[in-house]
């Protein structure tokens, strides 16, 4: 499980774009909802089917795109 913590002082919820890639593709989400805190908030990477698993060896690509 891919846990991110992000700090977003924005209005809007939105969703990024993730790609990780270690030898095999994975293409998922990464919800930002609104976060007031000043440390920071955290979401879960997910895939499109819901799966919040992901096989990783020790070197791989995490990439964020904002949709």
């Amino acid at each position: 499980m891919l846990c991110v913590t992000i700090l977003f002082l924005g209005a809007a919820d939105f969703d990024m774009e993730v790609l990780v890639h270690n030898g095999q593709f994975y293409e998922a989400q990464l919800p930002v909802p609104h976060c007031p805190s000043n440390s920071g908030c955290r979401s879960i990477v997910k895939q499109a089917d819901g799966n919040s698993y992901f096989q990783l060896t020790e070197n791989f690509v995490f990439t964020l795109k904002v949709c």
